[in-house]
């Protein structure tokens, strides 16, 4: 047996090993915390892994050893933590993704392709995630967030309003359910010109609220950002080139298609 295809079968029976004993369904979705901090999301990965190997030197050896370095230009993990909801599940179910599409493929390693490939698998885990949420409180939730499809990314309030009404909720609840795509994180606001906040922390609620409304006087409308876990699903188009150069506050925050559309 030669050294690389030795090295394919140690790697292919830790992926299945992490797979199978380290990412149970139960323990994602028990972690409810959001945790802006990127280093503690990246931990969760490497203890897992040195959990399941036994055999890693350090933390970082998780991120030279099973991953490709590199993805879309960026560190393989800041462009994990750049994508996500900032909490526990969310990373370990991309990552759980990105695990079997190695496998399947037979790399010695997860691959960009694997990562990206599982980008669509977590958006759509992150949007009926996000969905129930909103069913419990939002009527016709479902035809309300799947209005969002193929928007672009930066809307303004009158436009969110306006999915709201084509989903027939009520008026007189249409600022609340607009509140409430903030709380969630769906959408940021806007808080400078070209820059958008999230929610990700309670206590920074107010002082985002504030930022918004003193922008909103400045550019003379209420602007919103969809936040980057639910491109990939909702197929969110890159925004108009007058704005195209918005920002996002660090960490203050094979097609679906078919499947989603018979839904």
């Amino acid at each position: 047996m030669s050294y690389k295809t030795a090295t394919n079968c140690k790697c292919r029976r830790y992926f299945h090993y992490v797979i199978e004993n380290v990412t149970e369904r139960d323990k994602v979705n028990a972690i409810q915390m959001s945790w802006p901090n990127p280093k503690l999301l990246h931990s969760v990965i490497e203890q897992r892994f040195i959990a399941a190997t036994g055999s890693l030197g350090t933390p970082e050896d998780v991120w030279t050893r099973f991953f490709t370095p590199v993805v879309e230009g960026l560190d393989t993990k800041d462009y994990l933590t750049s994508r996500i909801i900032p909490r526990p599940r969310d990373i370990i179910y991309w990552c759980n993704a990105a695990l079997n599409n190695a496998s399947d493929n037979r790399h010695t390693i997860i691959e960009q392709e694997d990562i990206l490939l599982a980008e669509e698998e977590y958006s759509q885990y992150a949007t009926e995630s996000l969905l129930s949420e909103l069913i419990a409180r939002v009527p016709n939730a479902e035809a309300f967030l799947y209005n969002f499809i193929r928007a672009s990314k930066i809307l303004t309030y009158n436009q969110v309003r306006k999915f709201a009404r084509t989903a027939k909720i009520p008026e007189e609840q249409i600022p609340g359910v607009i509140e409430l795509l903030t709380d969630t994180s769906f959408l940021g606001q806007e808080v400078r010109p070209e820059t958008f906040a999230f929610n990700l922390e309670e206590g920074r609620k107010r002082a985002i609220q504030a930022q918004a409304r003193n922008t909103a006087k400045q550019v003379k409308q209420v602007r919103f950002l969809i936040n980057v876990p639910y491109h990939a699903f909702l197929e969110i188009r890159e925004a108009d080139t007058s704005i195209s150069t918005a920002k996002k506050i660090p960490t203050s925050t094979k097609s679906r298609t078919q499947s989603r559309r018979s839904r």
